[in-house]
């Protein structure tokens, strides 16, 4: 292992291909996922690398002026990796103009506008929690999520060693009598963080797994595992030298010290690599303890170089197809991600079958050597910029970044445009034939809807389906997936002889808009107990138990403490597994059995179809055709509803199934009577809903009648 400058030459072999080990393991995972099941630990080599150079940079940095000049530090990273970045940003922004469907422009630039700014991966983090974003399509840009995450490691990084620098230099540390130097300094301060960001990327990978994979905090530590090899690979000063790092350093030399050992240890270390690559999959916790094994392999390694032995790697680590890719990797990952999103859903890439995945391979690496000829080098590399003036440069960087921001702003407000004119048109319509509008024209008591002029509408417009949700799902009213706080919401009329509850997760809770309009019309107070994610059950089968289970005990404990409900109503997400269908009708059952003691009467409303994947996909391929996309009814309905069951099990309990408002002669179209049906796959638009409204009433009434 060399020191200095020397460094850089040495390392650049295994560095590349690092890289492009990295970089194929990401892009053949992503275009043949069975291929290469554990291909997403590619970014977390590329963590590694960078803590090591960037360590290592400004080791010498320190060693040589005593500090960290930031804002040069931060320009040669600006130069580095903002203009291939922008140039991707704004190919894929145009793109998702001209090839996406106006539904998902909203979703997709709030996406490309946080990864403009570097905060994409704290977007993905909140969105993966957020259940209403359950459903949002992945996005062009969301591989920009590592991205984020290496732009916050630079700006962090620096500041943390020039801290250190600063505490040196002011001797405010002292250890065994004695002021410590930046090297000792930097190394207490890299095994702190890297500790205690492993400590917490273990922790949150159990309790928050969704999160965890994308958020800062459980990643630095990979950041740092690569600095904390830094620190022993650069020693300069004579004080490193004779300190901790340098016997550290001696040991390592001491380890490798043949050709023969570090050819051994290289190939650790790629096995290492290798099987992380093969036997994870999506079912493996991650990052958390799971990362250590390609992070201990990156670490061997680069540690032991390139081993001159006749049996060493360092050929195949040499080899030119091997260097070109590591040396193309950074715009070759930019490249290809959004090339499969937008191109994976039109027809004519989906008529190529098996040759698809090579076209978007090909066009990716066309790409990559292109940005790197044209864009990435020539800035990198030139003279002139980088003669620039510091505020120059940020100027421009901050240019190309609102740059992006602004092509987002202005599309999304055209698309706002046409969505107001869509509206008033959508007004009109609505004033004139409301007696065949949506669920309506599915009635046996109303004629002749199939000749109006509904036929060719869309309510609401596609481009807002996602937004036309009940009004229920405002924070106040609603419980988040991993709270456990009880928010309870009052419509209708307050103190009224007649009081209905709506229990339950968002399924139920799409029912909300039907029951306001009942409640209203009929003089019912109307309260909802409603969590995300979450159904009235005692054993909730669900992925935030421990939440909902909380949550549970706290409605029971509130519908306990006050007057007896007259009506009680509950629905939910029929996904449970059909060996747990039994324990969930029994929770049902036990949730339910204090209400009807109390006598208050249960209605469970079953479950509505659920749309397959492929129909989704379809719908705005199609033109938003309302027939040619739609499932079978046998595709959509599960036979069993445990729900159901649970009523019928439960005297003083009932069902209602509203499904013939929803399919027809075999059919379950995704619109009905001018209205969308869906706003995802399993949830039910509002303005569906309310069209129920007098059909769920009749319903309601007609088995409350009964009951008494």
């Amino acid at each position: 292992m060399s020191t200095g400058n020397e460094a850089t030459k040495t390392f650049r072999p295994e560095i590349q291909a690092i890289r492009a080990v990295a970089v194929g393991a990401v892009v053949v995972f992503h275009l043949w996922p069975n291929a290469l099941p554990g291909g997403f630990v590619g970014v977390d080599l590329f963590f590694v690398v960078s803590g090591f150079l960037i360590t290592g940079h400004l080791l010498r940095e320190i060693d040589a002026t005593g500090t960290v000049r930031l804002g040069q530090f931060w320009a040669r990273r600006a130069r580095r990796l903002l203009p291939a970045s922008v140039a991707v940003l704004v190919a894929v922004s145009v793109a998702t103009i001209l090839l996406v469907p106006g539904e998902n422009w909203r979703q997709f630039f709030r996406e490309i506008t946080a990864s403009a700014f570097y905060g994409q991966n704290w977007l993905l983090a909140s969105d993966s929690v957020d259940y209403l974003a359950a459903e949002n399509l992945a996005s062009p840009v969301q591989h920009f999520w590592s991205l984020s995450v290496e732009e916050q490691f630079y700006v962090v990084w620096p500041l943390l060693l020039l801290g250190v620098t600063i505490m040196a230099a002011r001797r405010a540390v002292r250890v065994g009598g004695r002021a410590s130097s930046p090297r000792r300094l930097a190394l207490y301060a890299l095994v702190a963080v890297t500790v205690a960001s492993l400590a917490w990327s273990v922790l949150t990978t159990v309790l928050d797994p969704a999160s965890a994979y994308f958020v800062t905090t459980t990643r630095a530590w990979e950041f740092g595992a690569g600095g904390l090899l830094a620190l022993v690979a650069v020693p300069q000063s004579h004080e490193a030298r004779t300190g901790l790092a340098a016997r550290f350093m001696a040991a390592v030399q001491r380890a490798f010290a043949s050709p023969q050992r570090r050819a051994i240890a290289s190939y650790t270390g790629w096995a290492l690599i290798a099987a992380a690559l093969v036997l994870f999959d999506g079912q493996t916790p991650f990052p958390g303890f799971a990362a250590l094994l390609p992070v201990i392999g990156v670490l061997l390694v680069i540690a032991t170089g390139a081993p001159r032995s006749a049996w060493s790697p360092t050929r195949a680590m040499a080899a030119r197809p091997v260097q070109f890719l590591g040396d193309i990797s950074y715009s070759l990952y930019l490249w290809h991600w959004p090339l499969i999103v937008i191109l994976a859903p039109l027809p004519l890439y989906r008529s190529m079958g098996a040759v698809g995945p090579v076209f978007i391979l090909t066009v990716s690496l066309a790409l990559a050597v292109l940005t790197k000829r044209f864009i990435e080098d020539p800035v990198r590399f030139s003279p002139g910029i980088k003669r620039l003036k510091l505020r120059y440069v940020g100027v421009a960087a901050a240019t190309g970044m609102i740059g992006v921001l602004l092509i987002g702003v202005g599309s999304t407000t055209v698309l706002g445009v046409h969505e107001e004119a869509s509206q008033a048109k959508i007004d009109t319509i609505l004033e004139t034939e409301s007696d065949c509008l949506g669920a309506s024209a599915l009635s046996d008591s109303i004629e002749g809807c199939e000749t109006t002029d509904l036929s060719d509408v869309l309510i609401p417009t596609p481009s807002t389906i996602k937004e036309d949700v009940p009004a229920l799902l405002e924070e106040d009213c609603r419980t988040q997936t991993g709270g456990t706080e009880l928010k309870t919401c009052t419509f209708g009329e307050e103190g009224s002889n007649y009081a209905v509850a709506l229990v339950g997760d968002s399924h139920a809770a799409a029912w909300f808009p039907a029951l306001k309009k009942i409640a209203d019309e009929r003089g019912w107070e109307l309260d909802t107990y409603y969590k995300s994610n979450c159904p009235f059950n005692a054993v909730p089968m669900s992925k935030d138990d421990e939440s909902c289970a909380e949550w549970n005990t706290e409605v029971n404990e509130s519908l306990a403490k006050r007057d007896p409900y007259d009506l009680v109503i509950v629905s939910h997400k029929n996904d449970a597994p059909q060996d747990e269908v039994a324990d969930v009708e029994a929770g049902f059952v036990e949730s339910w059995q204090p209400l009807v003691d109390r006598g208050s009467e249960v209605v469970a409303i079953r479950d509505v179809p659920k749309m397959p994947a492929d129909a989704m996909r379809c719908f705005p391929e199609s033109g938003y055709d309302p027939t040619s996309c739609a499932p079978t009814e046998e595709q959509a309905l599960k036979a069993v509803d445990p729900i159901v069951n649970a009523a019928e099990d439960l005297p003083g309990a009932a069902t209602i199934d509203m499904n013939e408002y929803f399919c027809s002669d075999d059919v379950c179209p995704l619109v009905i009577g001018g209205v969308i049906v869906y706003r995802d796959s399993h949830h039910i638009s509002a303005t569906y809903s309310d069209t129920l409204a007098p059909y769920l009433e009749e319903k309601l009434l007609a088995t409350i009648n009964q009951a008494s």
